[in-house]
C-alpha cells in the first residue's frame, strides 16, 4: 500500500491561483483566441500582467521586467508611460533605488502629454516639498 502512495508538491490555493493567472494572461499575449471577436491589445495585456506580479503577488523584480517589456516592446502604446510611472514609483517607494527620479524625467520627456507624465510632475515637486520641510 505504501508504495503506491505519490507524493505532491502541495502549492496553497493562492500560489494555484496566481499562477493560471500568469498563465492566462501570458496565452493572451501570445496568441489571441482566433474564435475571440474582441480585439487583444498585447500591450495592455502585457501591462496588466506586470500589474498582477506587483499587486496579486508582491513580487517586485517580476513586475519590473514586465513593465519595461511594456516600453521594449510597445512604447508607442497608452501602456509605455503607465509601465514607466510603474518603474519609477518601484524603484522609489519599493526598492528605494535613486534612480526613480531620472525615471520620472524621462516620462516627462518621452510623454509630455500623458497623465503618468502629470503625475510624475506632482511626485517630483512631493519630493521637493518634502526635502525643503526637513
Amino acid at each position: 500500500y505504501f508504495d503506491t502512495v505519490v507524493t505532491k508538491e502541495r502549492h496553497s490555493d493562492y500560489a494555484a491561483l496566481a499562477e493560471r493567472k500568469k498563465t492566462l494572461l501570458e496565452a493572451r499575449v501570445a496568441e489571441p483566441d482566433s474564435s475571440d471577436t474582441t480585439t487583444v491589445d498585447p500591450a495592455r495585456e502585457q501591462f496588466l500582467l506586470a500589474q498582477t506580479y506587483l499587486l496579486s503577488m508582491d513580487d517586485v523584480d517580476r513586475a519590473l521586467s514586465e513593465y519595461e517589456k511594456v516600453l521594449t516592446d510597445y512604447p508607442d502604446s497608452d501602456y509605455a508611460p503607465k509601465a514607466l510611472y510603474g518603474i519609477a514609483w518601484l524603484k522609489r517607494y519599493r526598492l528605494a533605488d535613486p534612480g526613480w527620479r531620472e525615471q520620472m524625467m524621462n516620462l516627462i520627456e518621452t510623454y509630455p502629454e500623458s497623465p503618468a507624465a502629470k503625475k510624475a510632475l506632482e511626485m517630483i515637486a512631493d519630493e521637493e516639498t518634502e526635502g525643503k520641510d526637513l
